[in-house]
């Protein structure tokens, strides 16, 4: 019995290895042409994968063109932060530049002020002053008028006196 099932296992194992054959396996036709034999799932397993090389392509067409544009967009975008930045630092360098005049103007509105309160003061001072020459000149007047009178007076007493004598 033992030596029955061995041989039982013996021909089915040389049944399993003539039957099995590796695919693809190379062979010639009667013609003399060379082919290549499948199997069916060997060969539809080709056919997807001839079909995914296509779509490969095809997506790495797609990426290759839109690697272009990103690649254009980011040297745009470059190109856009570099007229900004100069941009900015034009801003900046105006912007210090009207400081700096909003400064003097201040500088020269507070000397204007003070040279304007030293006018008003001056002015001040000045009628001050013609106000004090007019009580002079109100007082010479008067002064010359009460001469004058009495002057007048006494040359027209002398006159009268010299007349009459």
């Amino acid at each position: 019995m033992k030596k029955i099932i061995i041989l039982i296992a013996c021909l089915l194992l040389s049944f399993y290895g003539i039957s099995q054959t590796q695919y693809p396996k190379f062979s010639v036709d009667s013609s003399g042409q060379k082919l290549v034999v499948l199997t069916l799932a060997q060969a539809q397993a080709l056919d997807n994968k001839t079909d995914l090389l296509g779509m490969f392509q095809k997506l790495d067409t797609q990426l290759g063109e839109h690697d272009s544009v990103c690649l254009q967009v980011v040297n745009e975008k470059d190109s856009v932060i570099d007229k900004q930045t100069i941009q900015i630092i034009d801003l900046k360098k105006s912007s210090s530049l009207k400081d700096s005049m909003i400064l003097n103007l201040q500088k020269n509105i507070s000397i204007q002020k003070d040279i304007d309160k030293t006018y008003e003061q001056q002015l001040y001072n000045q009628r001050s002053a013609i106000d004090i020459l007019h009580k002079e000149i109100g007082s010479t007047k008067r002064k010359f008028f009460k001469i004058g009178t009495i002057t007048g007076a006494s040359i027209m007493t002398v006159v009268f006196l010299l007349i009459f004598k």
